[in-house]
């Protein structure tokens, strides 16, 4: 992790190189990895949708038909795809965790040379695997959007982290961490994930003190949003709140963390984007504490349940209802919640996962001052919670 962390010598030249450099604002033509996920759609809808500009997307797959097929799959998911948006789509095949994302060098030059600026959002997380296994996706992928911003025309790399890069470390700091913690102070996280996104940080963090134009986002936990409740099917807090309502049951635990729907999130990187190549740390999440456990969707305090009525119990007996929940269906949410559960370290009590370590009080733990001085900037409000966790429910319960 130590030696991943020093940019490589060609990426130090280069980043050296672009000190002082020009750059286009705002950006004409913005390449995006992680294109197809869940914040990097929305982002890509947020740039298609509120500029002129042009995007390119790197998405994996065979060849670059499956690409853009894969992308407007994707957009289509979510509710935003439109036709009249595709004329500024450009789906590219590629690999981040490739030399040139794989493609051939007349390719890699030419975008490179087109491109105004690097929306890096691709990522593997995958909370069950280590460092070793998200290295090369998480940590040379993001030298390779590095060096793919740096090439000839030196142009501003915008890296979506997390705030689980810090939290081990602002769990014990004492008082909030604020944007400007120095991420290569900090207590190593526990996770895989958590570490590789460390680890780019402090390679990114380098590059920029060598004057390269890097900008950090540290996301909180990203959730569905009013305009459409659709969720993420691959985040935890999804599969967590689809097994709530399935089974019936809770955990009688308190599980807190921050609601920050994903459009006011890709509004940010959207904001971010329109600025200059100084470079910035942000933090973006909600400030209100959400308790998944106790009140469903409802903000700490509230009183209407979003859990379908969810009957809390001990953590041993949640698992057992689980368990034979996943016995009488071995496809339900049910089961797939417990596959992951008793995959975790049993750090609970009583041989049980730790419910309320699964999720971190962001809001208590770190805080966001200069995000809400972009939000200023640029004139950004945040929507009330209450019509998110009204079409999210619509999502569960429909």
């Amino acid at each position: 992790m130590e030696r991943d962390a020093l940019p490589p010598a060609d990426l130090a030249h280069a980043a050296a190189r672009a000190a002082g450099a020009a750059v286009v604002l705002p950006p004409r033509t913005v390449l995006v990895t992680g294109a197809t996920g869940f914040v990097g759609s929305r982002a890509v809808h947020r740039l298609l949708d509120g500029t002129q500009g042009r995007v390119v997307c790197l998405v994996r797959a065979r060849d670059d038909a499956q690409a853009r097929s894969r992308m407007v799959a994707a957009l289509r998911a979510q509710g935003l795809w439109e036709e009249s948006l595709g004329q500024r789509l450009d789906a590219r095949a590629g690999d981040l965790a490739l030399p040139r994302f794989g493609w051939p060098a007349r390719r890699w030059e030419r975008y490179a040379a087109e491109c105004d600026a690097v929306l890096h959002a691709g990522a593997l997380v995958n909370f069950l695997l280590g460092y070793r296994d998200h290295r090369a996706a998480n940590v040379t992928g993001t030298a390779h959007a590095l060096r793919f911003a740096l090439f000839g025309r030196p142009k501003p790399l915008h890296h979506v982290s997390t705030l689980g890069a810090l939290d081990r470390h602002a769990l014990h700091a004492g008082a909030p961490l604020g944007e400007d913690t120095d991420p290569r102070r900090v207590t190593v996280p526990a996770s895989g994930y958590s570490r590789s996104k460390l680890v780019a940080e402090k390679l990114l963090l380098r590059a920029r003190e060598l004057g390269a134009p890097v900008t950090i986002y540290r996301l909180g936990e990203i959730m569905p949003a009013a305009d459409n409740g659709v969720p993420n099917p691959r985040a935890l807090t999804h599969l967590l709140l689809s097994a709530f309502h399935e089974a019936g049951v809770r955990p009688a635990v308190p599980m807190r963390t921050d609601y920050t729907p994903v459009d006011e999130t890709a509004a940010r990187l959207a904001a971010g984007l329109a600025e200059g190549p100084a470079g910035a740390d942000y933090h973006v999440f909600r400030t209100e504490s959400v308790d998944l456990a106790a009140v469903g969707l409802s903000p700490a305090g509230a009183a209407d349940a979003a859990d379908g009525g969810a009957r809390p119990l001990p953590p041993r007996e949640f698992m057992a209802t689980l368990a034979a929940a996943a016995e009488a269906d071995e496809r339900s949410a049910s089961a797939l919640l417990h596959a992951v559960l008793t995959s975790l370290p049993a750090t609970g009590a009583d041989g049980v996962p730790d419910f309320a370590g699964l999720f971190v009080d962001n809001p208590r733990l770190f805080t966001r001052a200069g995000c809400a001085a972009l939000d200023e900037r640029h004139g950004l409000r945040d929507g009330p919670l209450d019509k998110a966790f009204a079409a999210y429910r619509a999502t569960l319960t429909g």
